[in-house]
């Protein structure tokens, strides 16, 4: 290391000049200790149940796209049911009568409204041929 060089301003002000290596050895220096300070933060929040970690396998379903809530719930070793219990809400299963018997899902109408239909739909409304469905 080598002296710095301190001057002063015509306002007063001191500064100090060092050479560039050394500003970049501080620089490290005082990122390095921010680090240190963040290991540690997380070491206590993981210590006092504050955090947690996730296994990787959990992460790589979820990013493979599999259900987030069905995989976080296997990983919590809970069946739908418990679930659901868990959360005060009653357990269902979409699934529970055939495709054919189901209403579709106010997402599979939006879906099945292209904008091809909707200018056919629009023009029959404007000709009084059909009308605008009212919300209730």
């Amino acid at each position: 290391m080598s002296k710095p060089n301190i001057i002063t301003t015509p306002s007063g002000d001191r500064m100090v000049l060092i050479p560039f290596e050394e500003y970049e050895r501080l620089i490290e220096a005082a990122e390095d200790a921010a680090d240190a300070r963040d290991v540690d933060e997380i070491k206590r929040r993981l210590a006092t149940g504050e955090e947690e970690l996730i296994p990787a396998e959990i992460v790589d379903r979820i990013i493979d796209g599999e259900n987030k809530l069905r995989v976080w719930r296997e990983h919590r070793g809970m069946s739908a049911k418990e679930l659901a219990e868990t959360v005060s809400r009653r357990h269902t299963s979409r699934n529970s009568r055939p495709a054919s018997e189901r209403e579709p899902s106010r997402r599979q109408e939006d879906r099945r409204c292209t904008p091809r239909r909707y200018r056919r739909y629009r023009l029959a409304v404007r000709r009084g041929e059909a009308e605008w469905p009212v919300a209730n």
